[in-house]
C-alpha cells in the first residue's frame, strides 16, 4: 500500500496516481458496489411511520407569565393569554395539538412561585391528564373561594327579585339564606 504521507510533510498524496488502470476500475466499481449496498439497507428500513407523533415547534407570542396572584380577574386574563398561545398553534400548524404541548406552553408562561407549585402538585398528583384538568386546579389553587359574594351573585342573577327602598340586597339576601328575621335585625 502506497504512503499517503511523504517525509516533506506536504500532506495526502493522490492514491490514483499511484494505481494502474485496472485497479481504478476495481476500485471504482467496489464504490459503486458499497454505495448500492447502502442504498438497499435504506430501503429495507421501515419507513417513518405516519400514525405516530413526531417533533413540532411550538409558536411562541408575547412573553407574559402568571406571577402567583390570587385576585381572580388575573387569573382568568392569564388563562386567556394561555388559550389565545394555544389558538395561535394550532392555527399555524392547521391541527389541533394535544394535552401535553398545551401544558408545555403552560410551563412556559408560570414564573418562579407558581411553576414551583405546579411542579409540586405534579410531583404529589401525579402529571395532568387533561388541559382542562390544569384549568380546574388553577382556578381552585389560585382563585380564592368567597362562597358569600358567589351566593349573592347567583341570588341577585336567578331570583330577579325587586328590592324594597328599605331593603338591601345584604339584608335580603342574609334574610332568605341565613334564615335571620327582621327581629333579629
Amino acid at each position: 500500500m502506497p504512503a499517503t504521507r511523504s517525509k516533506g510533510g506536504r500532506g495526502r498524496q493522490s492514491t490514483t496516481s499511484n494505481m494502474d488502470s485496472a485497479s481504478q476500475d476495481a476500485l471504482h466499481r467496489r464504490i459503486a458496489e458499497l454505495e448500492e449496498q447502502v442504498r438497499q439497507a435504506q430501503l429495507q428500513q421501515p419507513g417513518p411511520d405516519l400514525g405516530t407523533k413526531r417533533p413540532r415547534k411550538l409558536i411562541m407570542g408575547p412573553s407574559f407569565t402568571f406571577d402567583g396572584s390570587r385576585n381572580e380577574t388575573k387569573v382568568l386574563a392569564w388563562l386567556c393569554k394561555i388559550d389565545i398561545q394555544i389558538r395561535k398553534n394550532e392555527k399555524m400548524r392547521e391541527e389541533p395539538i394535544d394535552d401535553k404541548e398545551m401544558l408545555l406552553i403552560i410551563e412556559e408562561h408560570l414564573d418562579d412561585t407558581p411553576l414551583r407549585q405546579y411542579h409540586l402538585k405534579i410531583q404529589q398528583d401525579g402529571e395532568f391528564e387533561t388541559y382542562e384538568k390544569f384549568i380546574v386546579w388553577m382556578r381552585t389553587f389560585y382563585v380564592p373561594l368567597d362562597s358569600l359574594a358567589s351566593n349573592r351573585l347567583t341570588y341577585t342573577l336567578v331570583s330577579n327579585v325587586k328590592m324594597k327602598e328599605s331593603t338591601t340586597i345584604t339584608r335580603d339576601f342574609s334574610m332568605q339564606f341565613l334564615g335571620w328575621t327582621r327581629s333579629q335585625n
